[in-house]
């Protein structure tokens, strides 16, 4: 019998019901001579564009998102591979594999794609997953961000130690690159490290190069650049200072202003960017399917976010919950992603999700090749460890939405996390149509002609 933390991959197609089990180092080598052939045949466009890298566990897609509205703001033509979206200048493709970081050669490609388009700078979520298949090989970073590190992703991984390891190589890698030189000026190289992270000296210390300045950022004693949050900042915004300098962010939550941190200082020390232009384009982002508020003329607040992990639903909680009322409730909707990775994470998300909520839905996320029934059941198990909790359970997911919805009055909260901006829902070998945001907005719109 083939045991699950056997070293292999798994690569299932639905051929006649075929499940072809192959092992991992004929996986890694063949992801491997990919990324090198693609480094090849698309010429090496790392090295003629400044490559920002952001990674960590959580806030990669936000922090990512910021520093390319920042650096864009700054007159300069900025390319962005992410979660959510690639971006070539104002040119904007949906991301709909599931996957960060995309492999066959999607890197290079897109970076070939963005220097002949003039893009200057291009901003790279670079996740642990996207490390170890190599599929950043070849990527000649100028520089990386740190945003934090947490006991997930262990699907592939296996253990913490393999995980933290994973993303080191990055830095280290990071560390015996040469400085770049484009147009005859060399290009400044910067880590930026989330001071306030427990593992945040571990990579100080892989990075740790005389061809790099180390930015350490935060809100505690550890931080060389501290954010200062203004306690006067209001319910739907941030206001903040940093540096001297004072910013407003119409995003909730001190995890906001984390993520923001990091693109208003590479912003300053690349393209000397002032506070006023980068004020301008903070004042305007808009970042989908992450703490987005939909709002269709509703009595009460109802927030989308792709939160779908333990750390993550915590997070939006906190950056949220103030909305309610005096006698306001927090509903939140949640659920496990497939693939594997509920078997990591799913007690924890049911026993955060009813340590937080006045009322949880637990429901369908992406069950991939997984028995939703068996996922969710493993969510329930951590729910009830709380014998205090309300909670409930909608396998369907649109059906989990509107009783979400269904259920709330003016003052409250509803947090539906799991798929953000994300345009498919992936089941059993299919891609099926599922725009998060529109289906809430059809919700709420049933709900108030119901109630009218």
């Amino acid at each position: 019998m083939l045991k699950m933390d056997a070293p292999w991959s798994i690569v299932r197609k639905v051929k006649g019901g075929v499940v072809r089990y192959i092992p991992e180092f004929l996986m890694l080598t063949y992801h491997f001579i990919i990324a090198v052939v693609a480094f090849i045949v698309y010429r090496h466009p790392s090295r003629h564009i400044i490559v920002i890298g952001v990674t960590g566990t959580k806030g990669k897609t936000t922090t990512a998102l910021f520093l390319h509205a920042v650096l864009s703001a700054s007159g300069c033509k900025t390319g962005l591979l992410s979660t959510v979206e690639t971006r070539i200048g104002n040119e904007v493709y949906p991301n709909t594999m599931h996957m960060t970081m995309p492999g066959r050669g999607f890197v290079q490609r897109q970076l070939r794609n963005m220097l002949d388009a003039g893009c200057v700078y291009a901003v790279i979520e670079t996740p642990s997953e996207g490390i170890r298949q190599f599929r950043d090989l070849g990527v000649h970073y100028d520089s990386l961000v740190f945003t934090n590190l947490a006991a997930e992703h262990l699907v592939t991984h296996k253990t913490f130690e393999r995980y933290r390891a994973v993303k080191g190589r990055l830095f280290r890698r990071h560390a015996q690159m040469y400085q770049k030189v484009i147009h005859g000026k060399p290009i400044p190289r910067f880590v930026l490290l989330n001071a306030d992270d427990r593992y945040m000296e571990y990579f100080r210390n892989c990075a740790s190069s005389s061809r790099s300045e180390q930015i350490l950022f935060g809100f505690g004693p550890n931080a060389s650049v501290r954010a200062c949050i203004d306690e006067e900042s209001g319910r739907d915004e941030n206001v903040f200072f940093l540096e001297g300098d004072r910013y407003t962010v119409s995003l909730p939550g001190s995890i906001t202003v984390r993520n923001v941190t990091p693109a208003i200082l590479l912003a300053k020390r690349y393209c000397d960017t002032s506070s006023e232009v980068i004020q301008q384009a903070l004042s305007s982002i808009v970042l989908p399917g992450r703490l987005e508020c939909i709002d269709e003329g509703q009595p009460f607040k109802v927030f989308c976010d792709y939160a779908h992990e333990p750390l993550s639903i915590a997070s939006v909680y906190n950056a949220l919950s103030g909305y309610a009322g005096k006698n306001g409730a927090v509903i939140m909707v949640v659920g496990a992603v497939g693939a594997s990775r509920w078997k990591y994470n799913a007690r924890q998300i049911g026993e955060t999700t009813t340590a937080y909520a006045d009322r949880t839905i637990i429901t369908d996320v992406d069950p991939f090749f997984d028995d939703p029934k068996i996922i969710i059941d493993a969510v329930v198990a951590g729910a009830k460890k709380n014998e205090k909790a309300r909670w409930e359970v909608e396998p369907d997911r649109r059906k989990a939405i509107y009783k979400s919805i269904a259920m709330a009055r003016g003052g409250d909260v509803v947090i539906i996390t799991g798929k953000g901006a994300e345009l498919t829902m992936e089941v059993r070998g299919e891609s099926l149509p599922w725009d998060e945001r529109r289906i809430i907005r059809e919700e709420i719109q049933k709900v108030m002609r119901e109630r009218s």
